[in-house]
């Protein structure tokens, strides 16, 4: 028993330290990649018919989402912030809809619209931002 937790603390300060060590806008784009990961995984799931890894893998994504949505400065550029946040809020209903249903096409829609938007996301130079502009979307 001892050896497992120590793992998981060895774990959960490599977490820790990835975290700390990045610029917000790193960790925007970190997010956008481990969304992208889970939606394939929950899509093989779904094609393997493994329900339970199916729900985990949506519900890691609905949680990202609801990071991604955290993170909107509404003070900058409303209405911008105001179709994000009723972007990640449809990609959430869409994921709920889908893990309901075992509905890869769902999965795959939200995959489409996370990828534009990581694209979008990735062509931003954060040098270029002021330090108050840059750390929020």
């Amino acid at each position: 028993m001892y050896p497992t937790s120590g793992i998981a603390q060895y774990k959960q300060v490599d977490v820790e330290s990835t975290i700390f060590d990045v610029s917000p806008y790193e960790l925007i784009n970190k997010l956008f990649v481990s969304a992208n990961d889970n939606l394939l995984l929950s899509e093989e799931a779904i094609q393997h018919s493994r329900l339970d890894q199916r729900s985990t893998y949506i519900n890691k994504v609905i949680a990202i989402l609801d990071c991604l949505r955290g993170s909107l400065d509404h003070s900058h550029s409303p209405d911008m912030t105001r179709n994000l946040d009723a972007l990640y809020d449809y990609m959430t209903w869409a994921l709920i809809e889908a893990n309901q249903n075992n509905d890869s096409a769902k999965v795959a829609e939200v995959r489409g619209m996370l990828t534009e938007l990581a694209t979008a996301w990735s062509q931003i130079d954060p040098s270029s931002q002021p330090e108050s502009e840059s750390t929020q979307h």
